[in-house]
């Protein structure tokens, strides 16, 4: 093992002492919104559809509303929001033991809860389209959630995309964490408005973050670039002490320009490392991600990467990355020397 990993070193310390001062380079590209959902400034999507309306039923909900308006659509004498999403123990009910939006909390969010009644479809589904053709590169999704109850194996809450149609591919999926705190000692912890603490076994996590009562923010990066993005958000959710809820849905991505980052570890520098990681990636070919060594969003590991790599060498990629705009072609004599070190650390490698 050792005989391998030595000439991969030397390779990578030949680019450290020869490289350095050769190289130059530093700018900032910052992702620009293109779109946004369920948001107190207002929404920037091309489309909504509520496959599934909302219910007239008193508990139950699966759409947009808040606490200025607690009613779905054309229903004035519905009930309001169902208790278990809304957490009056400072203010109404000093015994809420459930709850999400707390009373002081007036803004817009989607809430499901007990889908599973008898009514319509059990799995309700919501669909968002966002143009995101002025998006070169770095296409990111970020939701602000909260779940609180006793969930079950059954229940789900996922969100999913596709990108012209291209099939729908999971971005945010749930789990159920089993517990039992009565004798294990490992149910979640919720705090409620009033400062009292309730202990609730079966918590929710969304790609393996613990969901709480209080709204958390999620972000996932999504490969490829198009002309129109769909998020779908699918519930399914049986019981009347369970409750999930999110908003402030952001899309954003580089525009403009190809955004170019080669700070692959994210340890705020450009260094051999990162060369490694870009070794390691090369070849992948359309499902490649920065941490791959993709360092100018096109999905794929190649000498492109290679070049912004060699040319950002020994920058720092704090506070922002470096954009196309900023970055000076890489000199002839510089490529030959990375790639002859590439060729010879993979010769090596092979013995």
């Amino acid at each position: 093992m050792k005989r391998l990993l030595k000439p991969t070193y030397w390779a990578y310390s030949c680019f450290t002492i020869s490289c350095a001062a050769l190289l130059s380079g530093n700018g900032t590209a910052q992702a620009d919104l293109v779109g946004r959902a369920i948001h107190t400034e207002g929404d920037i999507y091309s489309y909504y559809n509520p496959v599934d309306p909302d219910y007239d039923i008193t508990g139950d909900m699966f759409g947009i509303r808040s606490r200025m308006d607690p009613n779905p659509p054309n229903c004035t004498v519905c009930g309001g929001l169902p208790h278990v999403i809304v957490d009056d123990s400072f203010e109404i009910h000093s015994n809420d033991h459930f709850g999400i939006i707390q009373y002081s909390d007036l803004d817009i969010f989607f809430g499901a809860t007990d889908t599973v009644n008898g009514t319509g479809n059990d799995l309700n589904r919501a669909i968002w389209t966002f143009d995101i053709s002025s998006v070169t590169s770095g296409l990111t999704v970020t939701i602000d959630m909260a779940a609180m109850g006793d969930f079950e194996d059954a229940d789900q809450f996922h969100f999913d995309y596709q990108i012209d149609g291209g099939g729908f591919q999971p971005l945010f999926t749930s789990a159920v964490i089993d517990t039992n705190h009565a004798i294990q000692g490992d149910g979640q912890l919720y705090i409620m408005e009033d400062g009292h603490e309730e202990i609730v076994d079966d918590p929710l996590e969304v790609n393996a973050i613990r969901l709480i009562n209080g709204f958390q923010t999620l972000s996932e990066p999504i490969a490829g670039i198009g002309s129109a993005l769909e998020l779908r958000f699918s519930a399914e959710t049986n019981g009347s002490e369970e409750a999930f809820a999110f908003r402030n849905i952001l899309v954003e991505g580089n525009t403009g320009g190809v955004a170019q980052d080669a700070d692959f570890d994210k340890d705020g520098d450009v260094d051999g490392n990162d060369f490694l990681i870009w070794q390691r990636g090369f070849g992948i070919v359309g499902t490649a991600m920065n941490n791959d060594g993709d360092a100018n969003g096109d999905s794929n590991v190649n000498g492109t990467d290679l070049g912004i790599w060699s040319t950002a060498f020994g920058t720092s990629m704090l506070p922002g990355q470096v954009s196309a705009a900023s970055v000076p072609e890489p000199g002839t004599f510089m490529i030959g020397l990375l790639v002859g070190s590439l060729v010879f650390a993979i010769a090596y490698h092979r013995r």
